[in-house]
C-alpha cells in the first residue's frame, strides 16, 4: 500500500499536467518523462535492504577502506574537541549533540586524513561510503565532516549524478540523518547545492522534489523539505547553470513546503531566508511577493521580519509585508 504522502505527491505531479498510462506499474509520468512512481518508492521512508548476497573481495576492500576513514575523521574530531564548543552548540541548537567543534576544525580533521592518504587516494566509491558513515553519526559535527568530505574531496563529476543523490537520499537523508536546522542546512548549502549547480537540470527538479514529500502520523519531513529550498540559495548567481524557469519552480517548491506544514518555525524560515533575496531580483520579485500575500495570514512575525530584511526602508514591499495578516 502506497503511504498517504506518496499518494498526494503522485496526485500534485498529475494535477500539473501529468499523464497517465497504465502498464503493469500503473506509473505515472509527466511530459517530460518524469517516473513519479520511481520517485515515490524513492522517497518511501520504509525500511531498506541495500545488500543482497555475498559480496566480492573489490566491495569488501571498498567498504574497509571507507570504514577506516570514516573512523580515522571521527578519531580527528574527538581529538580536538572543546567542552566549551560543545557546551555553546548544545545550547544554540536544541536537542542536539556534539563532539564541540567548529567548522574551520572539522575541515582540519577531513584534509588531515585525506592528506595521509594521499599515496592510496581513495575512490568516490570510499568518499561516499566514508561520508554515508559520518553523516549517520549521531554528532552533529561529525555530520558535518561527511558532508565536507564530500563537498570538498569528491570530483564534481561524480557527485552531480544520480546514483550519489539517490544513495545520500536513501542512507542519508530517508534515515532522518538531518533531523535539526543545522546538519539540514549544511547539507543543503555544502552538498545538495553542489549538485544543483553543477549544470544536471535533472537532479535540480529532483531535489527540488522534496518539497512535495507530505508527513505522515509517524513521521515528519519538514527538514527533507527544508532541503529542497535552501539549497537554491544564491541561485541567481549561478542561472547559466540552471534551467530558465528555475524562478518559477522554486517560488513553487517555497510554497509547496509552506502549506505542507505553516505552523512550523523551521519551515517558514527556510523558505523566508530564501525569498528573502529572490525579492531583490527583477525577474521573480513580483511572483515572489505574489505568493508571499496570497498566504498572508501564514507567515508569522519572525517569518515576516526575514522576509524584508534585505528590502530598504522605504521600499513599499516592506510595509505591504510587515502588515499581513
Amino acid at each position: 500500500m502506497v503511504p498517504s504522502f506518496l499518494l498526494m505527491t503522485a496526485r500534485y505531479y498529475t494535477s500539473r499536467g501529468a499523464t497517465k498510462t497504465t502498464t503493469k506499474l500503473d506509473r505515472v509520468v509527466d511530459m517530460k518523462g518524469f517516473d513519479i512512481q520511481n520517485f515515490c518508492r524513492r522517497m518511501s521512508f520504509a525500511s531498506h535492504n541495500r545488500t543482497v548476497g555475498s559480496k566480492s573481495k573489490r566491495e569488501v576492500d571498498v567498504e574497509e577502506s571507507a570504514s577506516s576513514i570514516s573512523e580515522d575523521i571521527a578519531h580527528g574530531i574527538r581529538r580536538r574537541a572543546s567542552p566549551q564548543t560543545k557546551e555553546w552548540f548544545t545550547n544554540y541548537v536544541k536537542g542536539t549533540t556534539w563532539m564541540g567543534c567548529k567548522m574551520p576544525t572539522v575541515r582540519e580533521a577531513v584534509k588531515e586524513v585525506v592528506k595521509k592518504r594521499t599515496r592510496d587516494t581513495p575512490n568516490s566509491a570510499q568518499l561516499l561510503d566514508a561520508a554515508v558513515d559520518l553523516m549517520q553519526h549521531q554528532a552533529c559535527d561529525v555530520k558535518l565532516a561527511g558532508m565536507l568530505l564530500l563537498s570538498e574531496h569528491m570530483p564534481i563529476a561524480d557527485l552531480a549524478t544520480n546514483s550519489t543523490v539517490q544513495r545520500l537520499e536513501e542512507d542519508v537523508l530517508l534515515q532522518h540523518c538531518v533531523d535539526d536546522w543545522s546538519s539540514a542546512d549544511w547539507f543543503a548549502m555544502k552538498v545538495l547545492r553542489k549538485i544543483v549547480f553543477g549544470g544536471n537540470h535533472d537532479l535540480v527538479r529532483r531535489v527540488l522534489d522534496y518539497t512535495a514529500v507530505q508527513d505522515t502520523n509517524t513521521n515528519n519531513y519538514l527538514y527533507v523539505r527544508r532541503c529542497g529550498v535552501v539549497s537554491f540559495l544564491t541561485f541567481e548567481r549561478n542561472r547559466d547553470k540552471l534551467p530558465q524557469d528555475i524562478g518559477r519552480q522554486l517560488v513553487d517548491a517555497c510554497e509547496r513546503s509552506l502549506l505542507a506544514s505553516p505552523n512550523e518555525r523551521f519551515t517558514q524560515t527556510g523558505i523566508a531566508w530564501v525569498l528573502r533575496y529572490m525579492l531583490l531580483e527583477d525577474k521573480e520579485k513580483d511572483m515572489t511577493l505574489k505568493m508571499i500575500v496570497n498566504h498572508g495570514h501564514l507567515w508569522t512575525k519572525e517569518a515576516k521580519k526575514s522576509l524584508t530584511e534585505k528590502l530598504g526602508k522605504m521600499d513599499p514591499r516592506r510595509k505591504q509585508i510587515l502588515g499581513l495578516t
